[in-house]
């Protein structure tokens, strides 16, 4: 078979896996609503000691999640986990009803669009597409204008397709790297760390995969037939904010700077900076961060931790063994000549590294447009599955890079964070009996949220205050899982969900610990650069410029909502 014919085939093939894939959600008949049954399951049945004591749970379980205790130093997963133990071990709620919350369709399809959107940008990371981006993007010897406008819309594009945290986690020490090889005024720093971190979050509120609270608003409110927010109620109501907060959150960076310039005398160089490291050849580099960067590009929802580390490096070391300049180096440490070995492993299944295959970059971007175009097209009438669809796109890159490259899925697989899987499993337990305290909702009412229209200013002021000081208090991702399951599936409150999505991503600018995507950049610019990005730093830039952002934002989609 012809080369023409052998792509025909598989077009037709990936054509076929992608109808044959399920995509097409079931429709639901529309049932009557009982918003009596919708919120009075849980509370009225409970004894005040199950309350209490999940409370009680619910509270001790918080530190936990945002700071490392010396004495009891759990992860934050670990931390949710517990909390869902002690929530089930005390009958808070019972086994069945754990299952239950664990078999919710919301709670299902939140988990597939997370992994497909997962694997998806693994493939990405893999063949370096983001990096070449960059360096591709990223001119010499520019202004610090012109610098930050490149290095902010990046952050704010990419962030829209992969997520923020990953792409923080790609494009920072690519940026950082960039600087430095171009030796840059070191008072241009913290301006450009503020400008990846803001812009990404910024950025992540365009699209329903952008973030995990985003993902997560999207799927408990698919089967809402008045609030439901999918990809094309972003890009009406949330993505002219998002564009508008771009240019100002651009501003203000360069305030942040000529302000910098004008009160802080000239730098020393920074510790630990290496100017000959910095002028590594450019493949090498980006060959060292995609096998840096695998295994931890989504989430780590704490500074510091860096998991997976010794695993990292015996993957650089295993990779370093197989190809030394022009020798092979075997476990003795005898040198074979490579020639062989390179023409026999030219299709080794186990291997991860770019494969410079062009056809197969191609085919990934028609996979992920393809994906989106999807995520648009869904209906009522002729609905696809948020889950399902980017789960479809995952499985057909796979397909590719098996026929065209002939690699195995595990290596992929593998390095996707299956610990914030596991840590949403968990969210669902923990923070789903605490709702079924009736706390929350108690609290809710005694607010006034749960007649809140959203129409007035005092009404959505009240909403507003409320998800800032919630995401800053308790992290955005259990805020909305609490918020929503708060909101009434018989009224329209599109308002409501527009506001809770666009304030908790934003909200995230607020403080360093507002979002995992700052404490990455952080952590990224300490470990490349040896420069700390503070909590004030973050703070004195953030608190008013993200106030600004996010109250602009909201008036834009009210205006939106009243055309």
């Amino acid at each position: 078979m012809g080369s023409k014919g052998k792509y025909r085939g598989m077009a037709l093939l990936f054509l076929a896996a992608f109808l044959l894939s399920s995509v097409y959600a079931e429709e639901v008949e529309e049932e009557e609503c009982d918003i009596h049954a919708y919120f009075d399951e849980g509370a009225m049945t409970l004894d005040t000691w199950k309350i209490v004591l999940g409370t009680i749970f619910f509270v001790i379980v918080l530190p936990f999640i945002f700071f490392e205790i010396r004495f009891f130093p759990v992860e934050t997963t670990a931390a949710v986990l517990i909390g869902s133990f002690l929530m089930v071990a005390f009958t808070i709620i019972s086994q069945p009803v754990t299952y239950e919350i664990l078999g919710e369709v919301e709670n299902l399809r939140t988990i597939f669009l997370l992994m497909g959107m997962m694997l998806m940008a693994q493939y990405f990371e893999r063949e370096l597409l983001i990096n070449k981006v960059l360096n591709a993007f990223l001119k010499d010897n520019t202004t610090m204008f012109g610098y930050l406008w490149r290095v902010g819309l990046l952050s704010f594009i990419l962030s829209a397709l992969f997520t923020n945290d990953a792409v923080c986690l790609i494009v920072t020490p690519l940026v950082l790297k960039h600087w430095a090889r171009q030796n840059r005024q070191t008072n241009e720093l913290e301006t450009v760390l503020l400008c990846i971190a803001t812009n990404a979050n910024i950025g992540s509120s365009m699209t329903i995969f952008g973030n995990p609270q985003m993902a997560l608003i999207a799927s408990v409110t698919d089967s809402h037939p008045y609030s439901r927010l999918d990809l094309l109620t972003c890009f009406t109501y949330i993505v002219l904010p998002a564009v508008i907060g771009y240019f100002l959150n651009l501003f203000f960076l360069l305030m942040h700077y000529n302000y910098g310039c004008m009160t802080k005398p000239a730098s020393p160089p920074l510790l630990g900076y290496d100017p000959e490291e910095m002028n590594m050849d450019a493949v090498g580099d980006e060959k060292t961060q995609s096998v840096e960067n695998s295994g931890t590009s989504a989430n780590s929802m704490r500074l510091g931790a860096d998991r997976n580390a010794t695993k990292t490096t015996e993957r650089s070391q295993n990779a370093g063994d197989k190809s030394t300049g022009g020798c092979v180096v075997n476990e003795n440490g005898t040198l074979i000549t490579s020639v062989t070995v390179v023409e026999e492993n030219k299709y080794n299944p186990e291997e991860y590294g770019p494969t410079e295959n062009k056809k197969f970059h191609i085919c990934m971007c028609l996979i992920m447009t393809l994906v989106v175009a999807l995520f648009i097209a869904s209906t009522k009438e002729v609905p696809f599955d948020i889950g399902l669809v980017p789960m479809a796109g995952a499985v057909m890159m796979m397909i590719a890079d098996g026929l065209m490259n002939k690699r195995n899925s595990l290596q992929i697989i593998k390095r996707i964070d299956w610990d914030v899987l596991l840590l949403f499993f968990g969210f669902f337990v923990w923070l789903g009996a605490f709702n079924y305290t009736g706390v929350p909702r108690w609290f809710w009412t005694k607010l006034g949220l749960d007649h809140n229209d959203m129409v007035t200013f005092e009404e959505i002021a009240l909403m507003v205050s409320f998800v800032i000081i919630g995401s800053n208090l308790f992290s955005n991702v259990p805020l909305c899982i609490l918020v929503l399951a708060q909101l009434n599936p018989c009224k329209n409150q599109l308002g409501m969900v527009l506001y809770l999505a666009w304030v908790s991503t934003v909200a995230g600018n607020l403080t360093l610990f507002g979002s995992v995507a700052n404490l990455i950049v952080a952590q990224k610019s300490l470990q490349t650069l040896k420069f700390r990005l503070t909590f004030w730093a973050y703070l004195k830039y953030g608190f008013v410029t993200t106030m600004i952002i996010c109250l602009l934002g909201v008036g834009i989609i009210y205006g939106l909502l009243l055309i």
